[in-house]
């Protein structure tokens, strides 16, 4: 994977270790070994696409909800029953 991607999955498992989890749980949960986390943290290999889309679901599985849009104000539609 190229470096961008790296980033995107080494980003994601500090953002998990970020919310309490260890880089054993990490692996685990990914279905990957703890060593192999730990490589990509110190940048000594690059994630293949199916570790790196493992690891990606798991960090947003465990992500915070993003707050909701803000909806737009002003008058209710008409539904077009309403029109007729």
């Amino acid at each position: 994977m190229h470096t961008a991607g790296m980033n995107v999955v080494t980003k994601a498992v500090q953002d998990l270790i970020s919310l309490g989890m260890t880089q054993t749980e990490i692996a685990r949960q990914a279905g990957l070994a703890q060593c192999t986390v730990s490589r990509w943290l110190a940048g000594a290999v690059s994630p293949g696409a199916l570790s790196a889309a493992a690891i990606l679901q798991l960090a947003a599985s465990k992500a915070p909800p993003q707050a909701a849009a803000p909806t737009r104000r002003g008058a209710p539609r008409k539904s077009a029953a309403a029109a007729l």
